[in-house]
């Protein structure tokens, strides 16, 4: 998801405005996932890039499930 040098989640970033944050592999919470909100994003933009990133995540999971079947 996050591709080659972070570009695939940079243009995630622009096309929504926000600012999109991982945790550290060592952290209390390695799944954490935080999206700030950009001076110019709208609420609906968070919003949109949530369900954006929620549809890559379970495309990738039935994807992974379907390879191993």
């Amino acid at each position: 998801m996050i591709g080659f040098r972070g570009r695939n989640i940079s243009q995630i970033m622009d096309k929504y405005h926000v600012d999109i944050r991982f945790s550290k592999s060592d952290s209390s919470n390695p799944d954490l996932v935080v999206i700030y909100a950009r001076e110019d994003a709208t609420q609906d933009d968070v919003l949109d890039c949530v369900d954006y990133l929620e549809m890559i995540q379970q495309d990738y999971v039935i994807s992974f499930i379907l390879y191993f079947i």
